[in-house]
């Protein structure tokens, strides 16, 4: 008897969902790009009304959520799911965490030198694992 696959709820996976949204938005992009200077204005000012709208739900939402301690731990199991951060980063409610430069070592770590290559004999002499007098 084989396994049947799992159904398909009609979800994609989420690296599935954000291509897809990037494709549509760098396609209305260039549609907007291409109208004629009036449509463009009345399209760039629906966009960024809207934008603000979300922005402001965002907020709220986030705010509300840091402030109350089941919130606050759904809120950073939110924000692990990439298109959740996505979204609060492109509204500035979520800043990028900035890349920890690697830290230096506080004294340099021991570096090995093969036997072989260290010889002991008269200045000037032989070489290290040449005949000594």
């Amino acid at each position: 008897m084989t396994a049947e696959p799992a159904p398909n709820d009609g979800v994609d996976e989420p690296d599935d969902r954000l291509e897809e949204v990037a494709r549509r938005l760098d396609e209305t992009g260039e549609a907007v790009a291409g109208l004629d200077e009036a449509a463009r204005r009345v399209a760039t000012a629906a966009i960024d009304a809207r934008d603000d709208l979300h922005r402001a739900v965002l907020t709220t939402l986030v705010r509300r959520l840091k402030g109350d301690p089941r919130g606050k731990e759904l809120l950073f199991e939110l924000i692990d799911d990439p298109e959740v951060r996505l979204v609060l980063m492109v509204h500035g409610i979520l800043r990028p965490a900035a890349t920890p430069a690697p830290a230096a070592p506080s004294r340099p770590a021991p570096a090995l030198i093969p036997l072989s290559s260290i010889g002991v004999g008269p200045p000037g002499g032989t070489q290290a694992g040449g005949p000594h007098p």
